[in-house]
């Protein structure tokens, strides 16, 4: 069974926030494949199919550094390893509205990703990443601009962005991840950085 995880800060003062974008995408998820999602242990989540693949679509109740508790709970529960995991997170490397499917890899400074490689022991599961961009001032603080909500002036890209997650999540179950890289995935900008560096 694949398990879907949408990465973010639970509760209605973070739903507008670039870290929650995760979350968003999940929700995207849900209403496509028509489910509903119920509280669990430590996540919300709901059981389905997408053409013929039994699949969990989750989002985590933890604060993001706690995300591998999820991820964990959901692995006892539904799936057989790591192998099993896909989770959607936000990347503040990537341009706003842009994304990149990754398998495996390190956490890249996102403290919801260091938190499930070290709950789960392995990075070898595949992320959704998806393009929050970075404060024009490089030097500002990216806790505080991961935890702001998009500009009036962005939000339509952030909205784009969380269905075209939902989109490669579609193209990764159906064809795979090669197939899902090949079509999803933006050049890479020149002097970008493979994985985040800064992420929180």
């Amino acid at each position: 069974m694949q398990i879907l995880l949408g990465l973010g800060n639970p509760g209605p003062d973070y739903a507008g926030h670039r870290h929650n974008i995760g979350f968003r995408c999940a929700d995207h998820l849900a209403r496509r494949l028509r489910m509903k999602l119920r509280r669990s242990g430590d996540f919300w989540a709901a059981v389905g199919q997408f053409a013929g693949v039994p699949v969990v679509v989750a989002k985590s109740r933890t604060f993001m550094n706690r995300s591998g508790k999820a991820a964990r709970g959901l692995l006892e529960i539904h799936g057989e390893g790591v192998a099993d995991l896909l989770v959607i997170h936000d990347d503040v490397e990537l341009p706003l509205g842009t994304l990149r499917i990754k398998q495996g890899g390190g956490h890249g400074g996102h403290n919801g990703l260091r938190s499930i490689i070290q709950v789960t022991g392995s990075k070898d599961f595949i992320r959704i990443r998806l393009g929050v961009g970075r404060p024009v001032d490089r030097d500002d603080d990216l806790a505080d601009w991961v935890l702001s909500d998009f500009r009036e002036e962005e939000r339509s890209a952030a909205a784009a962005l969380a269905e075209h997650g939902a989109d490669a999540v579609e193209t990764v179950l159906i064809d795979g991840v090669a197939a899902a890289m090949n079509l999803h995935n933006i050049p890479r900008r020149r002097g970008e950085r493979g994985t985040t560096d800064e992420c929180v």
